[in-house]
């Protein structure tokens, strides 16, 4: 293998090393700083309700933008990395699809359909259950949409850029 190439791979695991990293710490920042009532995350976690309204309100310019600009920039990055051999097709597209994915949620929080359950009591029942009560108990933020842009865009250029010997 090359130098060139031996730096490269190493690159693509500083990137996921990186996106992992920080997935967790959007996931941190669910279970610490959302409202107790709230259905973030499925409902698979219980958030801690020790911090106060003040400490949290303080903290929203992290809290509330940043799992929407980590999803879309971890979750682009991970994707892009399941192949062996990326190109850049591939990291638009995984870049488009999380960004769309976010973009589509926090549209779910502004317009609030309502999905119906039609597969007899199956695990899809259950999951449009929780997509509901994410939709209804979410709201609408321009900075998210703004935020999931940034991310994606951050994660393309970072699976673009080649690291220079």
């Amino acid at each position: 293998m090359s130098t060139t190439h031996n730096i490269y791979f190493s690159y693509r695991y500083k990137l996921l090393y990186i996106a992992l990293f920080l997935l967790g710490f959007g996931f941190l920042i669910y279970i610490l700083f959302r409202p107790c009532t709230s259905e973030y995350a499925f409902g698979l976690i219980s958030p801690i309700c020790w911090l106060s309204q003040e400490i949290t309100s303080n903290l929203n310019i992290v809290t509330g933008r940043a799992p929407s600009l980590v999803h879309a920039f971890s979750l682009s990055i991970i994707t892009s990395l399941i192949f062996p051999k990326i190109n850049r097709s591939i990291i638009i597209a995984s870049c488009v699809f999380w960004v769309v994915i976010n973009l589509l949620f926090e549209l779910g929080q502004l317009f609030k359909p309502q999905f119906t359950n039609k597969f007899n009591n199956s695990y899809a029942d259950i999951l449009m259950n929780k997509v509901n009560l994410f939709l209804y108990q979410g709201t609408y933020d321009p900075w998210d949409v703004l935020a999931a842009i940034t991310g994606g865009a951050i994660a393309y250029y970072l699976l673009v850029y080649k690291p220079i010997e």
